[in-house]
Order: C-alpha cells, then sequence, then structure tokens
C-alpha cells in the first residue's frame, strides 16, 4: 500500500507540470531566447519563438529600407494577421521603399515581456516601433527566473508526496491581498516598464509610437461580479423593464452606503444598462466608465485610467500617440464602442483594421489614402457571430456567473437566431466554429461547452428579453445537469415573473442555503414573495 502512494505520489506533480509546462515554457522561458534567429541561406533574420507569426527582415538593411517593428500582446497578433494591416499599407504609402515589419505580437504578453522584446528589435535598426499594450497586466506577471522555476517543481513534488502519504496535511491557499493594494502596485509595475522602453527607444533614436487601445465598454462587464443585496434591490426591477426604479435604487445605494468592488462593478455596469435604455446616454456613458475602472477583480484588461497613464508618459517623453479608443468612440458614437466593435472584451473586429490603420499612419506622419476609409458599427456578420460566440462560452466557463456571456450570446442571437433552435446543436456549433479560433490565441484549450453552463447562460439570456417562462425551463434543465449551480436567485426571478410564486419562494430558500440570506431577503421584497 504505501509502495503504491509513492508511485502515485510521484505521478502527481508529473501531471500537474505537464499541463503547465506549455505555459511556463511560453511566459517563462521562451521570453529570454531570442525572437529573430538568422538563417544563413537566405541571409535574413526569421521568427523563431513558438506562437510567433511568420515574420522575416533582411540581414544587411539597405538604404531604402523601412523597418517597423509592431510589439504587443493578442491585440497587435490579431490585427497583424488581418489584410488591412499596417504592412500593405505602408506599401501603399511608400511605393518607393523596401518595407519590412516585424510582427511582434504575442497573445498574453504584458509590459514585462513586451520590455524585453524591445530590447532586442531595437537591435535591428527600426525606423519606427508600433507598441499596442495595456492589457493583460496582473500582479503576479513579472517573470520568473529559473532557479526558482526548479524550486517550486522540487517543492511541488515534495509536497505531493507528503500529501499522499498523509505525512504533512495540505495548507490552504494564501489570500490574494488587498485589491487597491495589488491594483496599485500593477501601475505602478506598468508605469515603470512603460516609461524604460520610452526611455530605451529614445536612447537607440527610434521614435516609439504609443497606441492607446480601444475599449469595450458596453458589453463587457466584470467577469467576477458579487450579487450582493445593492445589486439585487436594481437587477430585479431592471428585469422587469422598470428602468427609472432601478437607476433611482442603485443611485441612491451608491451615494448612501458602501459597495463592496466586485458588486459595484457589476451595480455600475447595470446601472448604465437602465440609464441607457432611458435615453441618457451621457450619463449611462459615464456608468459604463466607471464600472471598468471598478473592476479590479479581473486586471487583465486596460481601464480608463490606464489609458491615462499611457497618455500622460507619452506627452511627458514627447513620444507619438495614436488614441484608437478616441477613433472607436467615434465610429460607435452617441454610445460608447461595445459589441458593435468587438469580438470580445478586448478584441475588435477585422473590419475595424482599417481604422486602426489609419490612425497609426497619420501618427506616423504617413497620408493613409483614401483605401483605407473604415467601416464601423453594423450587425454581426456569420464569422464575426461566431467568434463573438466563442468569446461568450469560453467566458462562461471560468465566469463566476453568467453575465459577460450571456450579453454575448444576445448579441448572437440577435444576428443569428436560426442557431438557437437547439441547445445542443448550438454546443456543437460553437465548438466547431471555436477550431480555426483556438489556432488564432496561443494556449486557448479546446472549447468544450458544458452544456448546464450553456442553459444558465441562455436562461440569462432570455431574463434579458423578459422571456421568463422560458427562462425557468433553462434554469431547471441546467440545475437538472448540474444540481450545484448557485442560480437559484435567477431562477426564482423567472419564476416569480411567469406566475409561479411558490417555486419562487422555495429558490429562495434554497438560496438561504448559499448563505446569501441578504441577497434572497432583498429579492423576497422585491419579487412580492
Amino acid at each position: 500500500m504505501k509502495r503504491s502512494l509513492l508511485a502515485f505520489a510521484l505521478f502527481l506533480p508529473c501531471a500537474a507540470r505537464a499541463e503547465s509546462s506549455r505555459a511556463r515554457r511560453y511566459y517563462h522561458e521562451e521570453i529570454h531566447q531570442p525572437f529573430f534567429r538568422l538563417d544563413a541561406s537566405s541571409g535574413a533574420f526569421v521568427s523563431q519563438r513558438p506562437g510567433a507569426l511568420p515574420s522575416s527582415f533582411s540581414a544587411r538593411k539597405g538604404t531604402a529600407t523601412f523597418r517597423v517593428c509592431v510589439l504587443g500582446g493578442s491585440i497587435a497578433y490579431k490585427y497583424l494577421q488581418g489584410s488591412r494591416s499596417i504592412e500593405p499599407a505602408l506599401r501603399r504609402a511608400l511605393p518607393g521603399r523596401k518595407v519590412e515589419v516585424l510582427k511582434c505580437g504575442m497573445p498574453g504578453y504584458d509590459s514585462h515581456r513586451e520590455r524585453l522584446l524591445l530590447q532586442e528589435v531595437l537591435g535591428y535598426s527600426p525606423d519606427r516601433v508600433i507598441l499596442l499594450t495595456g492589457h493583460n497586466e496582473r500582479l503576479s506577471s513579472p517573470p520568473a527566473p529559473g532557479w526558482k522555476l526548479a524550486l517550486r517543481d522540487r517543492v511541488s513534488r515534495v509536497a505531493a508526496l507528503r500529501s499522499a502519504l498523509e505525512l504533512l496535511p495540505r495548507r490552504p491557499p494564501p489570500a490574494t491581498g488587498d485589491p487597491l493594494t495589488s491594483a496599485r502596485e500593477r501601475e505602478e509595475d506598468f508605469e515603470k516598464n512603460l516609461l524604460a522602453m520610452l526611455r530605451m527607444a529614445k536612447e537607440k533614436g527610434v521614435p516609439l509610437l504609443l497606441a492607446l487601445p480601444p475599449l469595450n465598454y458596453r458589453d463587457a462587464p466584470t467577469r467576477y461580479p458579487e450579487l450582493g443585496p445593492v445589486f439585487v434591490r436594481g437587477w430585479i426591477p431592471f428585469l422587469k423593464g422598470s428602468f427609472e426604479e432601478a437607476s433611482r435604487a442603485w443611485e441612491e445605494a451608491l451615494s448612501s452606503e458602501p459597495v463592496p468592488s466586485g458588486e459595484k462593478s457589476a451595480v455600475l455596469f447595470y446601472l448604465g444598462r437602465a440609464l441607457e435604455a432611458l435615453g441618457r446616454q451621457g450619463e449611462a456613458n459615464r456608468r459604463y466608465e466607471e464600472a471598468m475602472e471598478e473592476d479590479s477583480l479581473w486586471p487583465g484588461r486596460c481601464t480608463p485610467g490606464r489609458r491615462r497613464l499611457i497618455r500622460r508618459l507619452a506627452e511627458s517623453e514627447r513620444a507619438p500617440i495614436a488614441d484608437l479608443d478616441a477613433v472607436f468612440r467615434g465610429l460607435s458614437a452617441p454610445r460608447l464602442p461595445g459589441l458593435d466593435l468587438f469580438d470580445s472584451a478586448v478584441h475588435w473586429h477585422h473590419r475595424l483594421d482599417a481604422a486602426v490603420t489609419r490612425a497609426l499612419l497619420l501618427a506616423l506622419g504617413e497620408d493613409p489614402g483614401p483605401e483605407e476609409r473604415a467601416r464601423g458599427a453594423g450587425g454581426l456578420s456569420r464569422a464575426e457571430a461566431a467568434r463573438v460566440l466563442w468569446a461568450g462560452l469560453a467566458d462562461s466557463a471560468v465566469e463566476a456567473r453568467p453575465f459577460r456571456s450571456a450579453g454575448y450570446v444576445a448579441a448572437v442571437r440577435a444576428a443569428r437566431p436560426d442557431w438557437f433552435a437547439d441547445p445542443a446543436r448550438l454546443a456543437r456549433r460553437a465548438e466547431v466554429s471555436a477550431r480555426p479560433l483556438e489556432a488564432e490565441a496561443w494556449g486557448q484549450p479546446p472549447l468544450r461547452v458544458d452544456l448546464a453552463r450553456l442553459r444558465w447562460t441562455l436562461g440569462h439570456v432570455r431574463l434579458l428579453h423578459s422571456e421568463f417562462a422560458a427562462a425557468a425551463l433553462d434554469f431547471e434543465e441546467a440545475l437538472r445537469l448540474d444540481p450545484s449551480l448557485p442560480l437559484h436567485l435567477e431562477n426564482a426571478v423567472s419564476l416569480a415573473f411567469s406566475g409561479r410564486p411558490e417555486a419562487a419562494a422555495r429558490s429562495l430558500e434554497r438560496l438561504r442555503g448559499f448563505g446569501a440570506v441578504r441577497e434572497a431577503e432583498e429579492a423576497r421584497r422585491a419579487l412580492g414573495l
């Protein structure tokens, strides 16, 4: 028995390492290897980093060569794949020059990894560097040195062995710390890295163009909402279509009582939704911005505050700026940008590449020409709908509650209602359509749709459209498939509004069983049960 436990313990860390080894290589090991290598047969440097886009340039730079490096995370990676990106546009704008574009967009890269990569590419004598930065900043993002990774492997092996032999009990994970402190440290790290990049480029005499990333304000609420009593107080009249009552309840609460950050972000976002429904677009836009700023629970995306920081540093170092967020706001006005321009929280539709290219060319001092006029907001094409569906159902697998994924899926349903006749077929469609998209996104695991969470998400979509009886059926099926889902609040609302008060009261009792006593009491009062 002891020997079998020992074998099991030795296997455990190997399995864990196998699962995480690719991410470790990508984020912590390969970043210290050269991005480009010299191909002796062609006399050109070619990209060699796993996950990078194909890219090459001459080892000997000619006098007629105009060399540009585009650097950043997944927004740069996806943009460089498009047919209307900066490379073909520069060739049209500079017909007498040999244009070389170093494609250095890498999904998931943050300012730490961008800084390391910039050090390398500045050695290749670029004429310009374009940096699309601001996303993916996390407190744990600094690259770990090799010795620490090796030590972590040894510790995990010993810990697994002791745990399996029951010699040492497992310890609880450490606390994550104060969100405000974490956010402050993230911004300090980002500022330090960005300032270093600006000064590195200046020392080399290379203009560094900072692109302020466009933001999806209207359709990307927090992934991790905390549904406290303040949120519930306005959410139930919101679902009933009583937007004045909902906005009044939320605004009074925000002005009179402290609201936890995760709950406050959700309150501000849906307050924006309510104000927009009332035709108060300017106030709605302000609340959407506040919701994004408040969302410290998902630090991976750029915030309005970080965008202001990028602008301030660029101006202090006299670096050129391309304000892509202002471009997208102009295309979406009077509303703020949402899924009309984006297919996820941060990635825009490829049809917006022309608008991005035009802004970059103008910031570089080049004439974009008439071909770079952009098509802005519009209905989702079939390909765009597939991207949004993929993003929504991928988010639903990690969300605490399907608020964001429901918004994405609702947009797809409006564009492609024929896809929604059968949830099982919808799941298969999402998995099939995800395959080519996953090939574009490094590290994205294959999408496997959980039917229980899909029905939970579809129930949310129906709640948003006041289809309460159909929503109740979706929630009941989700609970049949997975009784552990914490969806009793949504289920109670759908049951109450579809004329089943006794069943709604029972659902609220189950909500109390999850420890949400104040939320259940607030819902009971709002529903009149």
